[in-house]
């Protein structure tokens, strides 16, 4: 079975909700959140990968690594029917009977040079 796959930044503002209220559980539910609307797309959540992304934050300021979160999400692809190629062709016509050409009479090839060379008609000119 053959997945596609998307990848989405992991929330990092979390909503104020009733009965949530440490850090840890805004985050928590944010996160349940976004799964649950992908799902709801067809994707299956797979994990969740932290990476090192190096980042300008003005014109002429440095170059500063910053850790960002992203979320992996992949869905089975849809398997297509294979195409009938017989379908797509134009009908094979019956074989016919191929009928061999009649032979004309044709004229005898030129003589090679080496047989013109030393042929008596030509007065028995040699090529010595």
């Amino acid at each position: 079975m053959n997945f596609e796959y998307t990848v989405i930044p992991a929330p990092t503002r979390t909503k104020h909700q009733k009965g949530v209220k440490t850090a840890v559980e805004r985050l928590a539910f944010a996160l349940e959140d976004v799964i649950n609307e992908m799902a709801a797309d067809g994707w299956e959540y797979l994990r969740t990968e932290t990476l090192t992304v190096e980042d300008k934050a003005g014109r002429f300021s440095k170059i500063v690594e910053k850790i960002e979160t992203v979320l992996v999400f992949r869905r089975a692809l849809q398997e297509r029917p294979a195409r009938r190629v017989e379908a797509q062709q134009a009908p094979i016509e019956p074989a016919r009977e191929i009928k061999p050409e009649p032979k004309m009479n044709m004229a005898p090839a030129a003589p090679k040079i080496d047989d013109v060379a030393t042929a008596p008609s030509l007065g028995g000119v040699s090529r010595d």
